[in-house]
């Protein structure tokens, strides 16, 4: 299977990109693909904001990427734990570095994603951690990429590295979609919702909290219409950092992060739910529901109690599918939903229901088309009968001499008509006058195709073209 290129926003900026963007002169394309990197790259994040990227600081102190940034933990061709290859760094987060590598003992290539060293002298975390992975490993679904195992490499005689391995997915992120091509159409959109909801429940039934729920953690398994969404990164998203159970710790990523949560609260499954309605926004609307705050960077509870409706921001979606994204995003844990797989119900019908509409729709403008064109063909015969028919009677027609036969009758009348006395009647015959024919007030032509030729087209012709 051939592996995607890296892509530009998996790219680390330049110093050259780093000071114009402290500067302000970086132009739009590259500061929102700079920007999204960072989401990922938590190095990056790291140079830019000692770069001078913080709100208030008048006068940026640029500093050298390649000397701030920290080097890689692996390289490629380094044999990991006398087992993984790696072949190439896919990416860098906050909470470690992602890696292709080959299985050498399954022949299989998978994620390799490195955990903080500082868990090799805390016991508690790495209890903690095994923990969270058997409770990942035990998530069986389609649209859930699978853990696979925790690995421990060692460095040196004193330190060493730990890291989990992953299913490897060929594709791009959400994130990456929705920066490059914008929000997908709505049946498309619906779908993936869909497919993400029943993951989420999936994850959800194991007493997984998956934490850390954005785009960036949804990949697409190709860039086609057939495309499949699946979760990646759920349950260890966190735990290498804080202890999930602790309240008054901030846990994901503020913008998708529950009001209860911004209070010190402990995730959940309806701070999942809460998480997931702002990606769902951000789907179908290609925007976060909030404006995020100008002094911190991120929403605060008292805007999410604003959220406009997503019909409100011109997005064509289902008065159900609005609805059931502001009761995700309500700010109360009780009023949201009461579990993903309701969500996912809803989600399907209003999915069907988009379906059938939008097959409705095609199939009434082809019926619209067809009777028209039916009724054009009727309106063209009629109006040529009644020409006909209008004509006199001794006016020549204009389907052509050979098409009327000359009236016998006629021809023989013609000259005793014009005698001062009629003939007498042979004798046995009725003594009434004849009568004389006259000519039909509708020519009828001789030749069947002439009238065949006014015929309107047949309905199941129409049918037969759809």
């Amino acid at each position: 299977m051939s592996r995607p290129a890296l892509t530009s926003m998996e790219v680390c900026p330049s110093d050259e990109e780093v000071l114009a963007l402290v500067c302000g002169a970086l132009e739009a394309t590259a500061l929102a693909r700079v920007l999204h990197h960072t989401e990922r790259c938590g190095a990056c994040a790291l140079v830019i904001a000692e770069a001078g990227l913080v709100r208030g600081e008048t006068e940026p102190h640029p500093v050298s990427l390649a000397a701030a940034r920290p080097s890689a933990v692996f390289t490629a061709g380094q044999l990991v734990a006398s087992r993984y290859l790696i072949e190439r760094r896919l990416g860098r987060g906050g909470m470690g570095e992602v890696y292709e590598a080959l299985d050498r003992e399954l022949n299989e290539r998978v994620a390799l994603k490195t955990i903080a060293t500082s868990l090799a002298d805390d016991p508690r975390a790495v209890q903690r951690l095994k923990l969270e992975l058997r409770l990942a490993r035990s998530v069986s679904h389609p649209h859930v990429g699978r853990v696979f195992e925790l690995g421990r490499h060692e460095l040196s005689a004193d330190t060493c590295q730990w890291f989990f391995t992953l299913q490897l997915i060929e594709g791009a992120s959400l994130r990456h979609r929705l920066v490059g091509s914008g929000p997908p159409p709505l049946g498309e959109a619906l779908t993936w919702a869909e497919q993400l909801a029943r993951g989420l429940a999936a994850i959800h039934a194991q007493n997984v909290v998956h934490r850390d729920i954005k785009p960036e953690n949804v990949m697409l398994t190709s860039v086609a219409a057939a495309a499949e969404a699946l979760w990646v990164d759920f349950g260890l998203a966190r735990v290498d950092l804080i202890d999930t159970r602790s309240p008054g710790l901030l846990q994901g990523t503020p913008d998708y992060a529950a009001p209860e949560l911004l209070r010190g609260a402990v995730a959940s499954r309806a701070s999942d739910l809460y998480a997931f309605g702002v990606l769902l926004h951000e789907l179908f609307t290609g925007a976060l529901p909030f404006s995020r705050s100008a002094s911190f960077g991120q929403t605060d509870e008292s805007a999410r109690s604003r959220a406009l409706p997503l019909r409100a921001r011109g997005a064509e979606l289902p008065p159900e599918v609005d609805w059931l994204v502001r009761q995700c995003l309500d700010c109360s844990p009780e009023r949201r939903p009461e579990s993903a797989l309701n969500v996912a119900e809803a989600l399907r019908d209003a999915a069907q229901r988009v379906a059938d509409a939008q097959v409705g729709s095609a199939e009434g403008a082809r019926s619209r088309a067809a009777g028209l064109t039916l009724l054009a063909a009727v309106l063209a015969a009629a109006s040529a009968a009644i020409a006909l028919a209008s004509r006199p009677s001794g006016a020549p027609s204009e389907l052509g001499a050979s098409a009327v036969e000359p009236d016998p009758i006629a021809a023989r009348t013609a000259a005793p008509a014009i005698a001062s006395t009629p003939p007498a009647p042979p004798r046995g015959d009725s003594l009434a006058p004849r009568a004389v024919p006259r000519r039909s007030a509708s020519i009828a032509p001789s030749s069947s195709s002439a009238v065949t030729d006014l015929q309107p087209p047949s309905v199941t012709d129409f049918g037969g073209r759809r």
